[in-house]
């Protein structure tokens, strides 16, 4: 099977790394594969790697890139192309029997984070409707896509993405050399009860709650370290952050780390008491899974996709009610029976996000896509 894979972003960014992995699963099947990227960061469309043709810099941004790219990108004649994320799907209308889409979430449109985001997510999006065939990542992205674009079910696929390797569960991680020296280094010999966010301060990702609920969980455990590992994403987000850190008084009990690596991450996973991830809505929601591979117990939202992620193996509750937060990250430091059973619960759950599952139901897809054509 000839296939194109179309992307827009950095392959170590979540979105650009299940790229690699279709690519590298696909490849080993025996199918022909390529990678076209509109690479905003070299001003240039690349085809595996290599630079195809530069366009000139445009001062507006990765939207205004990606349109213009877009008119000088030449998709090939036959096979399936497939557009990796919902910003690129304007240029579905250009091979609209062939063309595959995945759309990992409606954020922009349901309710946008940038001043004209929906203006122009819009824009982006406006191939949708004309794909042969739409891939989401959970059944509520599914539906919302359903529902905003009138697109019926058969033309909608739900593929679960998959883990990294570099994310899997290990008891003895810090009893080895590398993670002694990672105790030292994030000075954590003391081993506090870590509470771990991981994401962005973006509005939906309900960073202010989850900060007032720390704030009591605080009080009523004072060793208790929170960290949170993410850019801000906004910098209005940052500034609240901020904000509302110090209106609790908590700067000598909160960290900040803009980046880490997934080396570093699953140290961090490992060292965690419990991820808490009580985001507003998500197209899928990926740290309460990497948190679940890692052994880490979870309290998440009950709101979106995040249930469909992680089934019975985590904590729900109501992303809009601080006090509940709170109570749930205080059940999970103070009972060892219940994290240890989420642990287990995790970890299993965890097992079932495979790049084989993952690449199977992907060309499964391209295969329903092309019996059309014949």
């Amino acid at each position: 099977m000839k296939i194109t894979l179309v992307t827009n972003a950095s392959a170590t960014s979540g979105v650009g790394k299940p790229v690699g992995v279709l690519q590298g699963g696909m490849r080993a099947a025996g199918h022909d594969v390529h990678v076209l990227n509109l690479n905003s960061r070299t001003s240039a469309i690349e085809q595996d790697g290599a630079v195809v043709k530069k366009i000139s810099a445009l001062p507006l941004g990765k939207p205004a890139f990606w349109l213009t790219a877009g008119r000088h990108l030449e998709l090939p004649s036959t096979g399936i192309v497939h557009f990796t994320n919902q910003t690129l799907a304007f240029l579905a209308r250009r091979a609209p029997a062939r063309a595959v889409i995945t759309v990992w979430d409606l954020i922009e449109i349901r309710s946008p984070q940038i001043r004209f985001g929906g203006v122009v997510a819009r824009i982006l999006h406006r191939g949708i409707p004309n794909a042969a065939h739409i891939i989401t990542h959970s059944e509520a992205t599914a539906r919302e896509v359903e529902e905003e674009y009138g697109i019926p079910r058969q033309r909608l696929t739900v593929v679960p993405p998959s883990l990294p390797s570099t994310l899997q569960y290990n008891p003895s991680l810090f009893d080895a050399e590398e993670g002694k020296r990672f105790l030292t280094d994030a000075d954590l010999h003391e081993r506090p009860p870590v509470v771990l966010y991981v994401g962005s301060e973006h509005r939906r990702k309900n960073v202010r709650r989850l900060i007032e609920a720390f704030a009591r969980v605080q009080r009523e455990v004072p060793e208790a370290l929170f960290v949170k590992i993410g850019g801000a994403g906004v910098a209005s987000g940052r500034q609240e952050l901020l904000d509302t850190i110090r209106a609790h008084g908590l700067e000598r009990h909160v960290r900040i780390l803009n980046e880490s690596n997934d080396t570093t991450l699953r140290f961090w996973y490992h060292a965690a008491r419990v991820l808490v991830f009580p985001s507003l809505y998500e197209g899928f929601g990926f740290p309460p899974l990497e948190a679940m591979a890692c052994g880490t117990p979870v309290v998440t939202s009950n709101r979106s996709s995040l249930p469909e992620v992680v089934g019975d193996a985590a904590v729900l509750v109501n992303p809009e009610d601080t006090n509940a937060i709170a109570s749930a990250i205080l059940r999970v430091l103070r009972d060892a029976n219940l994290r240890q059973s989420l642990r287990e619960k995790g970890l299993a759950r965890a097992a079932q996000f495979t790049q084989e599952r993952t690449i199977a139901a992907t060309l499964a897809v391209y295969e329903r896509v092309l019996k059309n054509l014949r």
